[in-house]
């Protein structure tokens, strides 16, 4: 006999039966979008390079990340006017103003808003604010850079837990799913998903892998590995 699929694509009519059932019906496409989107990473993952291959390529990525936030959290000052002009010009450059604010901490001003005449070379005269923006912000603009930069290849690391094996490499799209799921839940309803059985976080994941035609066996247990997972229920 054929193997059972282990679960169908949700259509974006089953995600308007889950967006109406949870009262949220404004928001079915964006539950339809997340789930597809998630699909779509987990083939990338099944995809990707072998497992040990690409946990050590993350974990020598992060040593000189770790290295280079304590260089740069010792040598501030030593690095303020060394780099005023090359490495910190050059972030600004590439920053956001919302992004040097957030590293550095202080308001930046923006450019007045341009008129129709002067369009051409707004960008380059935004590019060159903000490029003088992180330059005054000093070397201390790469320390949290650098905690950024090791915090993401850190939750990489971590996500790809350990090798999946038997019913794990089974279930692991279901599971990274509930992942995925847990924060849109927060964000469709402004609180913290729970692994509570008949709590209304483990109906939502339910009605959607019902909707998927996933295998139901040991769904309590996988809500909870997943919440754990993204730090909402303790190891």
């Amino acid at each position: 006999m054929p193997r059972r699929p282990e679960y169908r694509s949700l259509t974006r009519k089953a995600a308007a039966r889950v967006a109406k059932e949870f009262d949220v019906t404004e928001h079915a496409e964006v539950i339809f979008t997340t789930v597809s989107r998630a699909i779509d990473a987990h083939a990338r993952f099944r995809n990707r390079p072998d497992y040990w291959r690409v946990r050590n390529a993350l974990e020598e990525l992060v040593k000189p990340l770790r290295q280079a936030r304590l260089v740069a959290t010792k040598y501030q000052t030593t690095f303020a006017q060394a780099l005023f002009d090359t490495l910190l010009r050059r972030l600004g450059e590439l920053f956001t103003y919302e992004a040097i604010e957030s590293l550095s901490g202080k308001y930046v001003p923006r450019r007045p808003r341009f008129r129709e005449d002067d369009f051409e070379d707004f960008e380059a005269k935004a590019r060159l604010d903000r490029s003088v923006a992180a330059a005054l912000a000093g070397a201390k603009l790469l320390v949290p850079f650098f905690q950024e930069m090791l915090k993401a290849v850190e939750d990489s690391l971590k996500r790809l837990g350990p090798p999946a094996r038997g019913r794990r490499l089974k279930q692991l799209l279901r599971l990274y799913l509930i992942m995925e799921l847990a924060k849109l839940y927060e964000w469709l309803f402004d609180r913290r998903p729970t692994s509570t059985t008949r709590g209304d976080f483990t109906k939502f994941c339910v009605s959607i892998l019902h909707e998927m035609r996933f295998d139901m066996a040991g769904v309590e247990h996988a809500i909870a590995d997943a919440l754990k997972s993204e730090g909402y229920l303790k190891r």
